[in-house]
């Protein structure tokens, strides 16, 4: 496999060089509350982007509960401008209900939420039109970044083959590259739930036209210390930390020492390339096949032609300073009086 040791600078330039500024950004969720953090990060940060439309899938929740969940993070951001376009409510090849718990029935702490949205607040479009609409509109501009599992855009592809090509880069977080595992041995959550719309992804990504992955390894190898969690980044005063508190609270009540970040870290490959580290060219399929084997990511590790780009390193305690600029109120002011060191 080839490695990729790069520089802030060139790192930049390789992840999210473009002539359009601000740079067009679409994200496709499954709506938890790890994603609700991600949505915060992407949105409250400074930076080039513009956020055109989130678009929702089945995962943590069913593809309308995270179309809810997602309006609800809007409201806290005050971003109810942004389109929510609910997408597919079943995946891309089975309408098997398996919606994860982890973070709740509703996937966002099963909290009492003030004057909740409704279906009526939801954008009428289904989320793969959206899809379809804005990368046709802005072809070449649009950066998507992927949270849940890929249905989607495995669907936008199945309409439009040409799909890929006319976007200016996709980043998915989900896979597991060395075998690790959350659902089965092996696999990891995201593509365990689509192995189908994962598959049909990777076979139409290419050299000239990549995946960025965030693989489930590469968030175990970034996990932080609970107690920084929660009483370094929980006991931030900011309303926007209270809101994530309640909706992480019965994930973080399941987790024993260390908290993981994927679609953080996805979202912050996009937003705080100079985060990362180190990546890693390779060609990787995806099995959607048997039953131990639904969704185990394959990774050709000589290809000269690889089809991803395997984000396997972070810088984790920049990530903590991102984290914290994003949800701190007067954030700039305050982002180095704030403890970011790995607690021991």
């Amino acid at each position: 496999m080839n490695h990729l040791i790069l520089t802030p600078i060139l790192l930049t330039l390789a992840v999210t060089s473009t002539s359009s500024l601000p740079r067009k950004l679409i994200i496709d969720t499954d709506g938890g509350a790890d994603d609700a953090m991600a949505i915060i990060a992407g949105l409250n940060l400074p930076s080039d982007t513009k956020l055109m439309a989130i678009t929702t899938s089945c995962g943590n929740v069913n593809a309308t509960q995270a179309a809810i969940n997602v309006l609800k993070v809007l409201r806290v951001l005050g971003r109810t401008e942004v389109p929510v376009h609910r997408g597919c409510q079943s995946y891309y090849m089975t309408s098997e209900d398996i919606s994860s718990t982890w973070f709740g029935e509703d996937g966002l702490g099963d909290f009492e939420f003030d004057n909740p949205p409704t279906e009526n607040d939801i954008s009428s479009e289904h989320g793969v039109m959206t899809l379809l609409r804005l990368v046709k509109e802005y072809p070449g501009e649009i950066s998507l970044v992927c949270l849940g599992p890929v249905t989607n855009i495995a669907l936008a592809i199945k309409m439009d083959p040409s799909f890929l090509k006319n976007l200016h880069q996709i980043i998915v977080m989900g896979g597991s590259i060395k075998g690790m595992g959350n659902i089965t041995p092996g696999t990891e959550f995201n593509f365990r739930r689509d192995p189908e719309a994962a598959k049909l992804l990777f076979e139409h990504s290419s050299k000239e036209h990549p995946v960025y992955l965030l693989p489930y390894e590469t968030s175990q190898e970034s996990k932080i210390d609970k107690h920084w969690r929660t009483s370094v980044f929980g006991e931030l005063n900011s309303s926007l930390v209270s809101f994530i508190n309640k909706a992480e609270h019965i994930a973080l009540a399941r987790t024993p020492r260390y908290w993981t970040a994927p679609d953080q870290l996805a979202m912050l490959v996009l937003i705080r390339a100079e985060f990362v580290r180190k990546i890693d060219h390779a060609m990787v399929y995806v099995c959607a096949e048997g039953n131990m084997s639904r969704g185990v990511t394959l990774v050709d590790r000589s290809s000269k032609s690889g089809n991803t780009r395997i984000v396997k390193k972070v810088d984790v305690d920049l990530f903590k300073k991102f984290l914290i600029e994003a949800f701190q109120s007067n954030r700039i002011d305050t982002l180095d009086n704030v403890d970011c060191s790995p607690c021991s």
